[in-house]
């Protein structure tokens, strides 16, 4: 009884740690044209076809991915890396910011 009630206590330290940390940030934050953030989907490598309509791709590996991604493959491993499959007929916006 007394190893559950540590191992309950210790995952919600452990969430509690992730919630504050740096760990936690969305990386899925993009910046506007104005300088707010914004959230949504974004990616910083892109690649299209030249057919008509293009057909586009986002490469980047994240953690995780979008929550409007509809084809996500991740690793089993520690830290997981995840790509968005999906095929869309435009790149999305950067996820770094404006300068």
């Amino acid at each position: 009884m007394a190893m559950k009630v540590f191992n309950v206590l210790l995952v919600a330290v452990l969430m509690a740690f992730l919630a504050t940390s740096s760990l936690a940030d969305d990386p899925f934050v993009i910046y506007s044209g104005d300088g707010t953030m914004a959230k949504g989907p974004c990616c910083d490598m892109c690649i299209c076809t030249f057919s008509i309509p293009p057909q586009c791709r986002c490469t980047d590996i994240k953690p995780y991915c979008h929550s409007s991604c509809k084809s996500c493959r991740c690793t089993k491993s520690i830290p997981r890396r995840c790509q968005c499959n999906d095929i869309k007929e435009y790149c999305d916006n950067s996820c770094r910011p404006h300068k």
